[in-house]
């Protein structure tokens, strides 16, 4: 059977969006590794005072930061691969549809909540912008779930 329009696009999404998310995955590792080393040099005694709250607010900063970056990733990359095996089968569609309905709607609470937090226009205009992508998603996970139920 020949694979619809949305199913072509959203197959190329998913690959762009994996691919993207391994090279964060990459990073975030990275940056993860480097609070570690810092956190390291406190532990073993080579680096003392003042330098060494410094280095321990640091590491610590760039651990959690890590962490929390990896943990996105890897539900990213999740999401990536679900979108990419309902693009290949439509009847498989039904999880994504779901996660890039969530994701939307956490996108519009960070809208609205930067509004009300008064933010200024250009975080405004980036949180907006990052609605696109899951709305993108959601519509051509949408179509191809219609697809499906019609086939």
């Amino acid at each position: 059977m020949e694979k619809s329009t949305s199913q072509k696009i959203l197959k190329v999404i998913c690959i762009i969006w994996i691919v993207f998310t391994v090279i964060g995955l990459i990073l975030a590792i990275g940056v993860t590794a480097l609070g570690g080393v810092g956190m390291f040099g406190v532990s073993s005694g080579e680096i003392t005072g003042a330098d060494a709250a410094s280095v321990t607010t640091g590491g610590t900063l760039l651990l959690v930061m890590g962490v929390a970056t990896i943990i996105i990733g890897i539900v990213d990359l999740i999401v990536g691969i679900f979108g990419l095996r309902g693009a290949n089968d439509p009847r498989k569609i039904g999880v994504f549809f779901v996660l890039c309905a969530i994701d939307l709607v956490i996108c519009v609470i960070g809208v609205i909540a930067g509004m009300v937090q008064g933010s200024d226009q250009s975080t405004l205009v980036q949180n907006i912008v990052d609605c696109v992508w899951p709305a993108i998603c959601l519509g051509l996970s949408y179509n191809i779930k219609q697809q499906a139920s019609n086939a």
